[in-house]
């Protein structure tokens, strides 16, 4: 998950801040509510239970102290009873006269009644002490047991500020160790992992993994972490080695799909060229058939009138029907040259004769039209690096070239520039015509070497009009002779034309 898009949330320390201040609320919570009050109800409940076996052990003390001291005076008042009743004894009341008997036994039975007296005395003098005594204990318990209470409830209150000091200090001491510990042991281990998990959701699989050296659950997690980015890159690899060899085989594959699209396309190409050849030699053949038919019938016609005015004009000697004639036999003329294309058209047959260089065919042939190049401000330029020899019909071959610089140069009206380029390519010779002139429109492509029509009816071109033969026959001649002529064009860039001829010439027995 990218940091963008991880959700927002508290860190761990934090959490773990969080979940120990709880505790250590809980921990005074307990102390506040629960561990100060029974403290000081358990203090309170032992002060009292002191206090009562001390005033009971005072009182004990206190009746055993009556006691003593009434068994003290009782026998003090007996001891003294029985002096008084030795004195009484000793006494010499014969001397006073009377009834010594009576009165010794009337002394002593007074005597015995003043001890009695006495010893109840003694018994309710001790009962008020024994009574004053417990009283006394009493309220000095009361007192005890009130300034415990109140002594307890200062302890308790004591105990639990120290209980909270102390706890506070413990919490505070083990939170900051806690802390430490916690932030070491597992907060930058898990914060260095996260770390990692990002960049390897980026893709980056160079980054290091930190393996500590303890063997502890976070250990553990790191050192899987690690063998599983160990994993992680051994699977980059090999997809990225299968993914070369994919681009690999793409690259071969799109190779071969481009080879063998380039054979289709170059095959439909030439099938097309076959076709428009086969579709050519028909319509030429048909159109040969009446051209020569045509031609024939109107050569002996045109011959006739030919010959009829030569004899008319030197008989003549009116300068202005010598004039009328002379138009007569210059119009038969032009006919007669007409006639004589149809017939050469209708026949386009090729007498190969010794073997020709193709080379000085191309000189003679620009030498033709180097005036008139001039004229039209074109330059030319023949680029032939060896000789080129091969069986044809020089003459032929000569129409043939010569057709296609002068139409090359009637391209080119406001001037420009004619290229010949001829090499040898394998078993054939290929030549290339190539001037930069006005082109020829897409719509005019299958119609260029269809006889009688021609281009040269434009304002660019009208002073070169033709009968629209040259391309026709040089294309029947070029076939006579075993091979091909193409052409490309763009109109305003001008028009490339191909010729091929077979390197070992023709069979002397082809004729078409």
């Amino acid at each position: 998950m990218s940091p963008a898009t991880r959700p927002d949330g508290l860190r761990l320390g934090v959490k773990l801040a969080l979940a120990l201040a709880g505790v250590a609320a809980l921990i005074a919570m307990l102390l506040l509510v629960w561990v100060g009050p029974a403290t000081g109800e358990a203090l309170r409940t032992r002060s009292a239970s002191l206090v009562d076996a001390g005033a009971n052990a005072l009182r004990g003390l206190a009746a055993d102290d009556s006691r003593q001291n009434r068994e003290i005076l009782t026998s003090l008042i007996d001891e003294t009873t029985a002096a008084r009743r030795r004195t009484l004894i000793d006494l010499p009341l014969e001397l006073y006269g009377g009834d010594v008997s009576a009165i010794r036994s009337a002394l002593q039975e007074k005597d015995a009644a003043r001890g009695a007296i006495l010893r109840n005395n003694v018994a309710v003098l001790t009962r008020e002490v024994e009574r004053r005594n417990a009283a006394r204990i009493d309220a000095e318990a009361r007192t005890l047991v009130a300034q415990q209470d109140r002594l307890a409830d200062g302890i308790a209150k004591d105990l639990r500020t120290t209980s909270l000091l102390l706890a506070g200090l413990v919490l505070a001491i083990s939170l900051a160790g806690f802390g430490v510990g916690l932030h070491r042991l597992v907060v930058l281990p898990v914060q260095r992992l996260g770390m990692a998990t990002r960049a390897i959701a980026r893709g980056e699989l160079g980054v290091a993994i930190d393996v500590p050296r303890r063997r502890d659950e976070i250990g553990a997690l790191a050192l899987d972490f690690a063998r599983m980015l160990d994993e992680l890159r051994s699977s980059r690899a090999l997809i990225d080695a299968k993914n070369a060899e994919l681009r690999t085989w793409n690259e071969r594959l799109e190779q071969e799909v481009a080879r063998q699209t380039a054979h289709l396309e170059s095959t439909v190409l030439e099938l097309r060229r076959a076709q428009r050849r086969l579709v050519h030699a028909a319509k030429m053949s048909s159109l040969g058939t009446l051209a020569g038919g045509v031609a024939h019938e109107f050569n002996n016609l045109i011959g006739g009138i030919r010959g009829c005015a030569r004899e008319a004009i030197a008989g003549e000697p009116d300068a202005e029907r010598r004039e009328t004639l002379e138009v007569i036999a210059r119009a038969a003329e032009r006919a007669g040259e007409v006639t004589d294309r149809l017939l050469r058209f209708a026949r386009q047959r090729v007498v190969p004769k010794d073997e020709v260089d193709l080379a000085e065919v191309l000189r003679e042939a620009l030498r033709l039209i180097e005036s008139r190049a001039r004229a039209a401000n074109v330059a030319s330029a023949l680029h032939v690096g060896v000789a080129l020899p091969l069986r044809a019909d020089a003459s032929a071959l000569h129409q043939v070239f010569l057709n296609l610089f002068t139409n090359a140069v009637q391209a080119m009206p406001r001037g420009g520039q004619l290229d010949v380029d001829a090499r040898r390519d394998g078993d054939e010779i290929v030549v290339t015509v190539r001037d930069t002139g006005i082109g020829i429109a897409p719509e005019h492509h299958d119609r260029v070497f269809d006889p009688f029509w021609t281009s040269k009816d434009t304002e660019a071109a009208a002073d070169s009009r033709g009968t629209g033969l040259g391309l026709s026959v040089s294309h029947g001649l070029v076939e006579a002779h075993g091979g091909t002529i193409d052409f490309v064009s763009e109109p305003g860039r001008g028009t490339t034309f191909t010729v091929r001829l077979p390197a070992r010439g023709v069979p002397a027995d082809d004729a078409r």
